[in-house]
């Protein structure tokens, strides 16, 4: 279900594939860890040749036959935070653009984010997708000035839009709550699936962590909120996106897409026990992911930058590991780059 400002209630059907549904059944759990490895089940493979066929055979749509010039443009802005135009809509995803001395010393900026002024001039919001509830997606200040500048629709979890509404209730935020497998119109010819991926303190663990630091003003920001891992899939007429937010590879699917928009990473340090841990996708399992359950013509890396990682990530290992097969592009930070269908 999800609301507009007018407390209008719609009910949403799901619209989860079946290669979806059979890849929830490797992530439930209170921990949110995978049951066993996707890759070595039987039933998913059969699925994965049956997709890749299937891909590989499909004609072209009638709208979109004889198309020589792609509409989807896309923007990285450092980090995990991507600006995409398609059909006429900018939609960006996990916008983390404050700057260091917006919260407290715990904080490590984004080092590529733009300049709020700026990004607003060259990237203005109609949607805003956020995955989950860490700080370098779910960036509180960011948020409360997109609200009151532009007022886009704010699209998450249940979690993620109580957030907004209660600390942004004066801004009359407009919020579009998804439950994985859900999809949703943002526009009569661009829609929005959420998908439920695997990730390090989500979930049950997430919503612990978050009820430790609500009401401290030295935390505030640290995790506005628990909930699921959210990826996303943006289909218009003719193009669509994987957006994989920060989903370890037992939660990448079995899709197919034009473009995949996917985070990659090295370990960070666990804040209990101090060790490095690894909870987002690394160079490796973005390959094996893009060779047997993502069909995708063009793969783009992002977030690899960030200095919350403790070890340098390197995107062109990724392009030796493919050979071209997806082509991956690499992005220069704000700006517009049109990505060939």
């Amino acid at each position: 279900t999800w609301r507009t400002t007018s407390d209008t209630a719609y009910r949403l059907p799901s619209s989860t594939t079946v290669r979806s549904m059979i890849h929830l059944y490797h992530i439930r759990g209170k921990k949110a860890r995978p049951l066993i490895d996707p890759h070595q089940c039987w039933l998913c493979s059969q699925l994965d040749a049956a997709v890749a066929d299937a891909g590989r055979n499909r004609p072209p749509r009638p709208e979109c036959e004889g198309k020589e010039v792609s509409t989807l443009e896309i923007a990285w802005h450092g980090g995990p935070s991507v600006s995409l135009r398609l059909e006429g809509w900018v939609v960006v995803v996990d916008p983390a653009l404050s700057r260091a001395g917006e919260y407290g010393e715990w904080f490590l900026p984004n080092p590529g984010a733009p300049e709020f002024h700026a990004y607003l001039e060259g990237f203005r919001p109609e949607a805003v997708l956020i995955t989950h509830g860490h700080f370098d997606h779910f960036d509180l200040e960011t948020v409360r000035k997109l609200a009151t500048s532009c007022r886009p629709l704010f699209v998450g979890s249940p979690e993620v839009c109580g957030t907004i509404g209660r600390h942004f209730a004066d801004t009359r935020p407009r919020l579009l709550a998804l439950e994985p497998g859900q999809t949703a119109p943002l526009s009569p010819t661009l829609k929005v699936t959420a998908l439920e991926g695997v990730h390090w303190l989500t979930g049950d663990a997430g919503r612990k962590v978050a009820e430790r630091f609500e009401g401290r003003p030295d935390r505030w920001g640290v995790m506005p909120c628990g909930g699921p891992m959210l990826s996303f899939l943006l289909q218009g007429s003719c193009e669509s996106v994987y957006l994989s937010g920060d989903t370890e590879l037992a939660g990448i699917p079995a899709l197919e897409a034009t473009v995949a928009v996917l985070n990659v990473g090295g370990p960070v340090r666990d804040p209990v026990s101090k060790q490095p841990v690894k909870c987002i996708t690394d160079v490796a399992d973005l390959a094996r992911a893009l060779r047997e359950r993502l069909r995708v013509e063009v793969a783009v890396p992002v977030h690899y930058d960030h200095p919350v990682f403790l070890e340098r990530v390197d995107p062109r290992e990724l392009e030796d590991l493919l050979q071209g097969s997806p082509r991956v592009m690499t992005l220069s930070l704000n700006r517009w780059v049109a990505v060939g269908a």
